[in-house]
């Protein structure tokens, strides 16, 4: 694996918060049985090796009734306003992401593609482990812009060390770490040349914040 880095650049503006889509059934069964509710959370932002501060916010998610599917982890935002006002405090510098995005994208495009049938068994062997709510198509042409999306929303939420690292020749990890967490989030390559991703729950309400 490659080593872990802090990226971390120029100072500027912290990016507000995006509320995220209201799911209308479970990602993984299908029930339009979901119910919302408070959950308790510590947002702690690393501000060198030795210290960090820390300050309490509670998300709003949604769940499953049927299977208890963690449907939505943080419906409003509150997750990304709470690291916005500790970078606030800290005097935290905007992380630098194009060296990591484009790593990421030379790395996926090195990749095998699969077919349905392979992908499919490399995402049921860790899709409850890591609570993944399906793959997600991204064309070849626009993978470095979702990459970069992916990424900035990860920093947003106390990311602050990522690494790039390909699995058994057939996948990319393009992986996010925070102080209390780990955010993998997996490309694989489709039959037709384009990718697909999936990861932590994280990933899907990043991906489909307006």
């Amino acid at each position: 694996m490659k080593s872990l880095r802090r990226l971390f650049a120029r100072p500027g503006p912290s990016e507000p918060a995006v509320p995220a889509a209201v799911p209308h059934q479970c990602q993984n069964c299908g029930s339009p049985r979901l119910f919302r509710e408070k959950a308790s959370f510590t947002a702690v932002h690393s501000v060198s090796a030795s210290r960090s501060i820390s300050r309490p916010f509670e998300p709003t998610q949604i769940h499953c009734r049927k299977c208890d599917f963690l449907v939505c982890d943080d419906l409003y935002g509150d997750g990304a306003a709470a690291y916005a006002q500790l970078a606030a405090q800290a005097g935290a510098r905007r992380p630098r992401i194009a060296a990591q995005v484009a790593e990421a994208v030379r790395a996926a495009e090195r990749l095998p593609a699969l077919s349905d049938a392979q992908r499919r068994r490399g995402y049921d062997r860790i899709r409850q482990a890591w609570g993944c709510a399906g793959m997600r198509t991204v064309p070849a042409d626009g993978l470095r812009d979702t990459l970069t999306r992916i990424a900035r929303g990860y920093f947003a939420e106390g990311s602050h060390q990522v690494s790039v690292q390909t699995v058994e020749r057939t996948a990319v990890d393009f992986s996010f770490i925070t102080a209390t967490g780990w955010r993998p989030v997996r490309l694989v390559r489709t039959a037709d040349g384009d990718f697909a991703v999936y990861g932590q729950i994280q990933l899907y309400r990043i991906l489909d914040a307006a």
